[in-house]
């Protein structure tokens, strides 16, 4: 029951941040497909600890910006991203892409931890906290390509290999040989694999024992003509994570 009350939460400002209004009691449970008595304990709840505020019984309920200020001073907080960030801006501004920070986040997907979108009219877009499946994008592919032959081969065998487009790799001996040539080649590759005419360069930076990866991702033509220099940014970037690396976690450790 916790989790569903859990989720039920989160997907409570989910809605909200789509319908971009007010919404009433009624809205919200439909939108919610809960129960009124349910939905009037949850926002019951989340006015006595200040999260949603009344506009009135015909105009509804909105979230206040308690959440935005805890959400802030974690975020300014966080040292692992303090030290992405920056590295991500200036692959971003190098390269014109959108670059993508993300990390396993279970057996079958990775999640976007950081995504800073490319400032061409023409580019990929996507939104943090978004998972995807290892098989299908870059950055799964990089995350995997850490393993060992052994190690990587018991993985795959663990994976829903789930066809998104008909791009998608569904055979695991095809994504194990895909990985294999990413890894001799320095950098993994996904070309409309998730989505249609859009392709992800990424690589694998290791801080402290925890793999994540940085991808580049946009049109596929634009993306397939730069690809070598864009690789080189990338490896690049990789590079001052690892550099900088034992400073943060040495700060961590001290902390």
């Amino acid at each position: 029951m916790s989790m569903k009350i859990a989720h039920r939460t989160l997907d409570c400002f989910e809605v909200f941040m789509r319908a971009a209004r007010p919404l009433t009691l009624t809205e919200l449970a439909r939108e919610l497909d809960a129960p009124m008595s349910s939905c009037f304990a949850q926002v019951k709840a989340l006015r006595e600890r200040g999260y949603l505020y009344s506009l009135g019984s015909r105009r509804g309920f909105y979230p206040t910006q308690k959440m935005l200020a805890i959400m802030n001073t974690v975020a300014r907080n966080d040292p692992i991203m303090e030290m992405f960030q920056p590295v991500l801006a200036d692959l971003r501004d190098r390269t014109r892409e959108t670059v993508v920070l993300g990390k396993r986040a279970d057996v079958d997907r990775i999640v976007y931890l950081a995504l800073q979108e490319g400032p061409q009219t023409i580019r990929f877009t996507g939104e943090v906290g978004a998972q995807v499946g290892l098989n299908t994008s870059a950055i799964g592919k990089a995350i995997l390509g850490e393993l060992d032959d052994d190690e990587l081969r018991e993985n795959i065998a663990q994976l829903d290999l789930k066809k998104v487009t008909r791009a998608s790799i569904t055979n695991p001996r095809d994504l194990f040989n895909a990985i294999k040539e990413g890894k001799r080649r320095g950098y993994q590759t996904t070309v409309g694999e998730n989505e249609d005419d859009v392709m992800g360069i990424a690589a694998c930076v290791t801080v402290g024992e925890e793999p994540f990866a940085i991808a580049l991702a946009g049109p596929v033509q634009r993306m397939s003509e730069l690809r070598e220099e864009h690789a080189k940014k990338l490896l690049k970037a990789c590079r001052q994570i690892a550099a900088m690396q034992s400073k943060v976690l040495d700060g961590l450790a001290a902390g």
